[in-house]
């Protein structure tokens, strides 16, 4: 389906952006008066959250009052929009990590089918969470967060 939100941004996930859609007043209503005295926005989420967060923070860039270009932190998050989306994004949004944990699956859905390829935007941060299970794998307490503290004490040793 066309993002619809910014022109020129190519089409996403329509699964995700139905979901968006139905979130997107109370988040641009919240957002405006939540930041009102903040010089900086970062726009988070895990899973579909993470989804939800790669739709929304070009939206919260070129439709709010602020024009504010947030920064975007998403976890184990599925790839939510094709070729041309993730140009657009990657052009708008200057600042936006990817976490992944070895083992989680999530991140690599929705799987190749042509003619639908979907990419992922921004930079990739891999971590090692430890964990074979694919379930245990896309858990933030179980998989994330002790990957993202061996990435700190292993950077920290360099």
């Amino acid at each position: 389906e066309p993002y619809g939100f910014a022109p020129g941004a190519g089409d996403v996930h329509l699964g995700f952006h139905e979901v968006y859609k139905t979130l997107r007043p109370t988040v641009l209503d919240a957002l405006e008066e939540a930041s009102k005295d903040c010089d900086h926005v970062i726009v988070t989420g895990h899973s579909l959250g993470g989804a939800l967060a790669v739709l929304a923070a070009p939206d919260l860039a070129v439709n709010t009052a602020a024009k504010r270009i947030p920064k975007l932190l998403a976890f184990a998050g599925p790839r939510a929009g094709l070729l041309e989306f993730h140009r657009f994004f990657n052009r708008l949004m200057p600042i936006c990590y990817r976490v992944v944990s070895s083992g989680d699956i999530v991140p690599h859905v929705p799987f190749f089918i042509p003619p639908f390829i979907y990419e992922h935007v921004g930079v990739e941060v891999k971590v090692d969470g430890g964990q074979d299970d694919p379930i245990k794998a896309h858990s933030l307490d179980l998989s994330y967060l002790p990957g993202l503290k061996r990435l700190q004490s292993a950077q920290s040793e360099i």
